[in-house]
């Protein structure tokens, strides 16, 4: 399973740079809708997403794909955070 650290990445952004990062907020920077980012960041479910969003993403947060994306073996239980 692959999930993406969206959350923890906006988190770490919000302590940086001291202000709120909502998905409204990161998808007028990267030019991603809020709903798309809203569902990259929902760790129940399979989305699809492209390489475009993921590129968007990985040069807003100065980060690289293994960064963004976590990959669990679909037997492993989720992080809790997740």
């Amino acid at each position: 399973m692959v999930l993406f650290r969206l959350r923890e990445l906006m988190g770490r952004w919000e302590v940086d740079n001291r202000q709120r990062l909502s998905f409204d907020d990161l998808g007028r920077r990267v030019g991603v809708s809020p709903q798309v980012l809203s569902r990259m960041a929902d760790p129940v479910g399979d989305y699809a997403t492209s390489t475009r969003h993921v590129d968007a993403l990985c040069n807003f947060f100065k980060v690289t794909p293994n960064d963004l994306l976590a990959v669990f073996p679909d037997d492993e239980q989720l992080p809790a955070n997740s």
